[in-house]
This record gives structure tokens, C-alpha cells and sequence, in this order.
């Protein structure tokens, strides 16, 4: 029967795929045994129940909407085309469970496997794609399981079918509807080249797609697909429709928002691209079309920190006003006119919107039969899908692949957007800058964490060397080899070379400030210990230069730091002949007393060359301050004592012998 009814004489027409059909057709043969793409609703039905007249109103609007009455074809033609059938037999299963005692978690258990059963493929090239499944809880308490395949319907087009089906039952006229070959063939009269060049404009210079960094790794296949949902209170609800009303926004647009600045704050961008789905319905009467009209289009947006809140809003809504321009684009042509390289998905994150068109009379009717609630279940192949559904109690639910997110990294999502939503309804004046995701509980964490001030030696380097010097004259401050050096000894070498370098600091061609910098090229030796104290008691950072550094990137890194002294062996003189070179050991007959010198904790006291990795190395300047802090901190976390010993791969600095603050390491 099934298959005469699918046969060539029973066709009442062919016509072409939509993009939005085409898409969802690539996926579903690309994994045949997935079961995304098939919505379901479980509708919630109260009161005296005819069930044969309920399965005759099915039967009735199947007939009466060509899109309930099409399959597929793919096969022996260049493009795949869908095809209408004049006579198609409803899909209809009974099941009694009112034999059993379910109290609610147990019916809530059992619906759940019912409909994961329910969720299975559907042969594309047999009308219909969709069935019915009808389970007595009571006498007077039905759910009502329709399994659909998307190819089909959209979420509007189903609201519109119930309507017409909880019409029918009740005997109230149902008038044919415009038929979905309407919207195929105006959608073969739109301007694709205006449509291409406004989706180039619009993603020129987005070249990756937004990832959300709590995103795990996987090597699974086929998804796994959870959710969790949030409900907010009526009163926070008409708060946030109060708002969008207030300053000529959707509430689309408003969460929609939310959705953006929470992708910028946890992937730390201010370009951020996301899908939102679309309706579709832009010619005329397209309303009351039952069919597959819905399109996924991307959100790409530029998120500002000082952006006015409102301001920024408003521009999304007039952003997605000009989209829907051009809603009819297939997304695959979208994402071959982006510059996201072949094989990468323009984005992995969705934003949906849900709105049934459902006549609230329906829910509120008094009619022996009622429908008192529909709750969709449906699955895509975006690892993560924000849906928003809109009613008196905001819903916020979020799909996600189970392969890809923890749970626990889901829920706090959740609270985030949540928490941002508040701060947006009771701040509409805020910037996006002043706007929080995080919770008065994790704002009270982060203060704590932040908590880290802590008196330290308010001298610099060379001022804690010195009383170091003062406190154990005699104590051995550096090993080399075979020498052992006092911090007497130490002491007096660095002061000899540092007066040396004051008094090259008097020549008016050389015009030395406190921050110029002072270049060492030495080995690893006494001797650069030696050069690095004294450039720090004469008053001047130092920049160390490495031997094994190749010629270019020295000459290089002389000429970025304007470095005008370089203490260096003098047989090294004549690889620097834009500078003036000291030799590494200080004249005999200079004195050896502690130079004078006017610096502070903030003054630089060195300046470190990056390794040049992204092309051309940069310069980061240490000040005293950050060192200071940093060895009274180690010091002191660590209870470091007089006979401790440390082992650093750091900068030289790491291990020099300034001492501590109670003895010396």
C-alpha cells in the first residue's frame, strides 16, 4: 500500500530543493544512522479524548499541505528534487501505559526513552517524514509524540500544523494554506550576486571561526548529544520585555546580545561570528506557509568595550534587519564567499529563537479536549545550540555535544548568560565594559584570589646589595670554578667599574640619562656578574648581549635599545663600532667606595629581547620594583635561609647574590 502510494502515478508535483533543504540533505546522507535533524514534540493533551476523530484531523491536514506529503529523490539527476504525492496513509501508533502506576519522575523516564525510540531515520524517498504516536496515561491525560523529519517543516510550520489539526478536531473550518512551491519558486527569482556581495562585505577579514576555549578534544565520530536549561521568573522576564520594548528592541535582539558579549568574554575577542536561525518568511503571505522556510545565517559582530549598551543593540538589530535582505542564501554559498579556509566551519556555536505560532485559545481552550503544553525536542550537528524559548518564563536551554563540553563547564555557561542578562536589565546605561558574567559568589572568589598585596624593602637592587655587603662583608657571595668571591671583594670590583661608568656619563656626546641602557656582551662569568652590579650601581639598566647570538640580531637589538656603552673583553671592541666600549675589568686605582646614584623603585634595571619568534624580537623592560617584590616574595613563600641554594633557568639576574632580607642564597 505504502508503496503504490509513493509510486509515479500518484505524483501531484516536483520542484527544487531549498538551500536550507539542500543542507540539512547533506547531512542526513552523510550519516544515515545519526539522529540529528529529527524534531520531535511532545504535546501534553488534557480532557475527554476521541481518538479516532483525533487521528481523522491528522489525516485530514496531511492531505490538506503538500509539504506533510513529500520525499526525496537524489539519485539520476544532477541536483536532488523533492516530490508531493496526492494520497499519503498517516503514520499512527496507540500505546495504553494507564495499566501502570507511573508517578511523575517514572513518566518523565519513560517518555524520554519513548521518544529516544521514536528518534530513528526515516527512508527520505517515502512519504511522509513523519509519524505519530499517541500514549493513554489516563482517561482523561494523553501525550502525543509527532516525530518529523526537518526536510519537511520548521518550527513555525509546526505551530501552524497544530493549529490546523486542533481546528480540525473541534470541527472549526481549515482553509488551504499558500503551498511550499510558492516559496521554491520565489526563492529561484532572488538576486544571488546581491546576495554574495553583501555576505562578503559583511565577513570580510573573519578568517577563524569562534571557538569557545572550554571546548575538550575529541575523537568520537558521531555526537552525543545533552542539554540543560535555566528558567527565568516571570518577574525577570517582563523585566527584560520591558526594556526591548522601552528602547525599540526585540527580545531577540536583547538576548541575542547577551549571547555575543558572553562568546567575546570567554574566547576574548571582539570579533565574534555565531549562527542564529532565520524564518524565512520575507515574500508576501509566507506567514502561513507550511514547509521548510527557515534558514541559519551568520552573526558576525564587533564587540567594544566602551560601546554605549543600548547603542550597540540597537546596531545589531539594524545589522540583522539588512541580513534578512538576503535570508533566502544558501549557507554553503555563504561560507564559500568567507574567508575561513575550505573544510572549516564558519561557526560552531547557533542561536535559536523558538516561536510557535500556536493560537493561545488553543492552550486556553474549553473544549473538552485541551492542549496544555508542547515541549520540541531536536537535535542539529552545531556542537553547541543556544535556544531560547519565549513565553511568560523565559526558557534558556543549551544542546551541546557531550564529546565536546563537560557538563559541569555547560552549567556555568548557563549561569553566565543568566547573570548578564540581569546585569543588562537593570543597567540599560551601562557600557559593555561594566557588564558582568560572573555571580556575587565568583566576584567574592576573584577579589580573594586578588588579594596578594604585601609590604616588601621599598629600596632598589643595588641598595640591598650593599647592606647585604654590610651585614656579611666576609661571606662568600659567588662560586666560579675555582673561585670563591667575598661580598667585600664583589663589592669594591663592581664599585671600581661603576665609577668608570659614571664618569663616561659626564660627556656631552654620550648625554647618559638615569634610563639609558648600558650593553653587556661577556660570557657567563665572574666578570658579567661583575658588569651587571656595577651598570646597576652607576644608575643604568643593563641589556645583556649573548656571544652566541648570531651578529645581526646583536647589531640588531644595539641599534632598537639605543644602547651608547657596551662593557665587553676588549678583544670584542671592534664588533660594536657604534658604541663607546669599556673593557669588563675596572682600573686598579679607581675608588671602591659605593657610588652615589638617584633611582627608584620604578626606574628600569633591565631590558630582556624576546627570542624573536613572531619575526622580530621585542624589548620588555624589568624594573626595580618587580624584582624586589619578586625575591622578598620567593623568600618569603618559601622560607629561604642563609645555607639554601636554588637552581633557576632563568636570566642571570635570577641567581645573583643581592642576598635576602636575614642573610644571603
Amino acid at each position: 500500500m505504502k508503496s503504490a502510494m509513493n509510486s509515479s502515478q500518484n505524483i501531484e508535483d516536483l520542484y527544487p530543493l531549498s538551500p536550507m533543504q539542500q543542507g540539512i540533505l547533506f547531512h542526513a546522507l552523510l550519516s544515515p544512522n545519526a539522529d540529528i535533524y529529527l524534531p520531535q514534540i511532545d504535546l501534553t493533551l488534557e480532557g475527554e479524548i476521541d481518538t479516532a476523530a483525533l487521528q481523522h484531523a491528522w489525516q485530514q491536514i496531511l492531505t490538506l499541505h503538500p509539504a506533510l506529503r513529500t520525499a526525496f529523490q537524489w539519485e539520476k539527476r544532477d541536483r536532488p528534487f523533492q516530490v508531493v504525492y496526492r494520497q499519503i496513509e498517516l503514520p499512527w501508533q496507540e500505546q495504553d501505559w494507564s495499566q501502570e502506576f507511573l508517578d511523575p519522575q517514572a513518566l518523565a523516564s519513560r517518555l524520554e526513552a519513548e521518544l529516544e525510540r521514536d528518534r530513528r531515520p526515516f527512508d527520505l524517498k517515502t512519504a511522509p517524514l513523519m509519524r505519530l504516536n499517541l500514549i493513554r496515561i489516563s482517561p482523561t491525560y494523553h501525550h502525543l509524540i509527532w516525530t518529523q523529519h526537518h526536510l519537511i517543516l520548521d518550527g513555525w510550520s509546526a505551530g501552524l500544523v497544530l493549529t490546523d489539526v486542533l481546528s480540525a478536531y473541534h470541527h472549526k473550518a481549515v482553509s488551504p494554506r499558500p503551498p511550499y512551491h510558492d516559496y521554491i519558486a520565489w526563492l529561484q527569482q532572488q538576486d544571488q550576486s546581491a546576495a554574495q556581495a553583501f555576505w562578503k562585505t559583511h565577513l570580510a577579514g573573519f578568517t577563524e571561526p569562534t571557538v569557545l576555549p572550554i571546548a575538550q578534544s575529541t575523537l568520537e565520530p558521531i555526537p552525543a548529544w545533552n542539554e540543560q536549561q535555566i528558567q527565568l521568573s516571570p518577574q525577570f522576564t517582563a523585566a527584560l520585555k520591558l526594556l526591548a520594548q522601552q528602547h525599540q528592541l526585540t527580545l531577540n535582539t536583547v538576548i541575542q546580545g547577551a549571547f555575543a558579549l558572553l562568546l567575546s568574554r570567554y574566547t576574548d575577542r571582539e570579533d565574534v561570528c555565531f549562527g542564529a536561525t532565520h524564518s524565512g518568511r520575507s515574500l508576501p503571505g509566507a506567514e502561513a506557509i507550511v514547509g521548510l522556510l527557515i534558514n541559519t545565517l551568520p552573526v558576525r559582530l564587533q564587540v567594544c568595550d566602551s560601546a554605549p549598551l543600548m547603542t550597540w543593540l540597537q546596531q545589531l538589530q539594524s545589522q540583522q534587519a539588512e541580513a534578512m535582505q538576503y535570508d533566502y542564501t544558501a549557507l554553503s554559498d555563504i561560507q564559500t564567499w568567507s574567508e575561513i579556509p575550505r573544510g572549516t566551519p564558519l561557526f560552531e556555536n547557533l542561536f535559536v529563537f523558538e516561536n510557535y505560532p500556536i493560537d493561545a485559545s488553543l492552550l486556553q481552550s474549553d473544549q473538552p479536549l485541551r492542549l496544555t503544553q508542547v515541549r520540541p525536542v531536536e537535535w542539529n550537528s552545531v556542537p553547541l545550540t543556544l535556544i531560547v524559548a519565549a513565553a511568560e518564563e523565559l526558557t534558556l536551554k543549551l544542546k551541546f555535544d557531550r564529546h565536546r563540553f563537560f557538563p559541569e563547564a555547560i552549567a556555568r555557561l548557563l549561569i553566565h548568560l543568566q547573570t548578564l542578562l540581569q546585569d543588562i536589565a537593570t543597567r540599560p546605561d551601562a557600557t559593555l565594559s561594566d557588564l558582568s558574567l560572573l555571580t556575587i559568589a565568583e566576584q567574592q572568589q576573584l577579589h580573594d584570589w586578588n588579594q596578594t598585596t604585601a609590604a616588601y624593602p621599598q629600596q632598589c637592587l643595588p641598595d640591598l646589595f650593599e647592606a647585604q655587603v654590610g651585614k656579611t662583608p666576609d661571606a662568600i657571595a659567588l662560586v666560579y670554578e675555582d673561585q670563591h668571591i667575598t661580598y667585600r671583594e664583589l663589592n669594591h670590583r663592581a664599585n671600581q667599574l661603576a665609577h668608570s661608568l659614571q664618569a663616561l656619563s659626564f660627556q656631552p656626546a654620550l648625554s647618559l640619562q638615569p634610563e639609558s641602557i648600558i650593553g653587556i656582551y661577556a660570557d657567563r662569568s665572574p666578570d658579567l656578574v661583575i658588569a651587571i652590579l656595577a651598570s646597576l650601581k652607576a644608575g643604568f639598566p643593563y641589556l645583556p648581549l649573548d656571544p652566541t647570538l648570531p651578529p645581526d640580531r646583536l647589531a640588531f637589538m644595539v641599534e632598537d635599545a639605543q644602547v651608547k656603552i657596551i662593557l665587553t673583553p676588549s678583544s670584542s671592541f671592534h664588533l660594536f663600532p657604534s658604541a663607546t666600549c669599556l673593557p669588563l675589568s675596572p682600573a686598579a686605582h679607581n675608588p671602591t667606595h659605593n657610588p652615589a646614584r638617584s633611582i627608584s623603585l620604578d626606574h628600569s634595571f633591565s631590558l630582556l629581547y624576546t627570542s624573536g619568534s613572531t619575526g622580530t624580537p621585542k624589548g620588555v623592560i624589568n624594573t626595580h620594583r618587580g624584582i624586589v617584590n619578586r625575591l622578598y616574595w620567593m623568600q618569603t613563600e618559601y622560607g629561604l635561609r642563609t645555607d639554601d641554594r636554588i637552581l633557576q633557568k632563568r636570566h642571570l639576574v635570577s641567581t645573583f647574590p643581592f642576598g635576602n632580607f636575614s642573610g644571603h642564597y
